[in-house]
């Protein structure tokens, strides 16, 4: 009798597709959630402060991509709940910031003087206008294998609009060590919308 070799198993799922490792790897794409960067603009009213861009870029230890929703509109007819799509929705933006020990790096300072122009503490001057875009960045991986530099983003969200709405606790305790103080900042905006290559 002939020698018959054993028959290879296969190695697709139950569903028609490969669930080999390598075939895994060569489908899937993740996104990195610690590369990102975040592009700011002051609002004119702000153009004597001296914040720059690439400072921003520093400082700025975390940033979430808000989420978006549409609300629903329940109209009950003959014993049924139909429902129809309602208003869209963005909820605030939160971003955390370093302190920094540089007048020329302080980021609170300059959320500070944002409320203040927005809110002024003494007089209750009101200003509406005090807004501006700004735009967060990710995903500068574009395969398993391939890294680009950091202006080689490929994916991100400008905010339009945008003013804070709260500059949260700076936090100070002897017990916390080997760290750096960190303080949250809210900002409110009318919505945001993606966006294509780093301009």
């Amino acid at each position: 009798m002939a020698f018959q070799p054993p028959q290879r198993q296969s190695t697709l799922g139950p569903i028609g597709y490969s669930n080999t490792v390598t075939s895994f790897r060569d489908k899937f794409f993740g996104v990195r959630q610690n590369r990102f960067m975040v592009r700011p603009a002051w609002p004119q009213q702000l153009s004597n402060i001296p914040i720059t861009e690439e400072i921003t870029q520093v400082y700025v230890k975390a940033a979430d991509i808000p989420e978006a929703s549409v609300g629903i509109i329940t109209v009950p007819w003959m014993g049924r709940a139909i429902k129809f799509s309602g208003e869209r929705t963005y909820v605030d933006w939160a971003i955390q910031i370093y302190e920094s020990n540089s007048q020329a790096n302080d980021l609170r300072r300059a959320f500070e003087q944002w409320l203040e122009i927005m809110d002024s503490r003494e007089a209750h001057n009101i200003s509406y206008d005090v807004t501006a875009d700004w735009e967060v960045w990710y995903n500068d991986v574009t395969s398993n294998d391939k890294v680009t530099n950091p202006s080689g983003f490929t994916r991100g969200i400008v905010l339009r609009s945008c003013f804070p709405v709260n500059v949260g606790t700076l936090s100070m305790d002897y017990d916390i060590a080997d760290s750096f103080a960190v303080f949250p900042v809210t900002m409110a905006y009318d919505y945001w919308e993606p966006l294509g290559e780093l301009r």
